[in-house]
């Protein structure tokens, strides 16, 4: 790993369950790598290269944060794969399969995922999704792209009623004019509940 961690270039390498942990592979080129179990906790691969990478286990980690903004996992194969707390802003993920993997507590802030498969992708009420870009061919599930929408478009007029907010973080969407019956949120999330009850109030007025 030593060459690696000196030089940056690694296309094409077998990298499975290598120990990563804390490396500084700014900019580096991991282009069709195979990632299998690596561990890349803390690690910061910042406008590093990931195209065509690959992990076909559950345990890719960053079960700590790890900064990959800017990175490149245009087409990487990510499926079923932890990248948790980790900093995703301005990464380019379009045309990655993402399929059950865990992205709860990242930041997906500005970053890429046209045409990607978020298929079972798990998200929670920590994961940043404001300004990320998605498109028509994005395969995400039905619930998290009316989230998302939500998040980068507002909730004015929508009809939300029954809709399971309870994973998702609310707070400054702008709710007036919205269906709000039967939402369902965390009773923990006070601050959204809070502010939705206040856009209630204002709709109330309004209307």
């Amino acid at each position: 790993m030593l060459g690696l961690r000196l030089t940056k270039q690694c296309s094409g390498c077998d990298l499975k369950y290598a120990n990563l942990k804390y490396a500084n592979l700014t900019r580096a080129d991991l282009s069709k790598a195979q990632l299998d179990g690596a561990n890349l906790s803390h690690a910061n691969l910042s406008f590093a290269n990931l195209q065509g990478a690959s992990t076909s286990t559950r345990v890719w980690v960053s079960r700590r944060p790890a900064d990959f903004s800017y990175a490149n996992f245009s087409g990487a194969n990510l499926s079923h794969t932890r990248i948790t707390d980790s900093n995703l802003s301005n990464a380019n993920f379009s045309k990655a399969d993402l399929r059950a993997s865990n992205l709860k507590g990242s930041d997906l802030s500005h970053t890429n995922l046209s045409d990607a498969d978020l298929t079972g992708a798990k998200f929670d009420n920590r994961t940043k999704l404001k300004g990320s870009i998605i498109n028509e061919q994005t395969k995400l599930d039905p619930r998290y792209r009316l989230i998302w929408k939500i998040v980068n478009q507002g909730a004015r007029e929508f009809n939300l009623k029954e809709i399971d907010f309870r994973d998702v973080s609310l707070s400054g969407i702008d709710f007036r004019g919205a269906d709000l019956e039967g939402v369902n949120l965390n009773p923990d999330h006070r601050a959204d509940l809070n502010y939705v009850s206040s856009m209630r109030k204002t709709s109330q007025k309004e209307n």
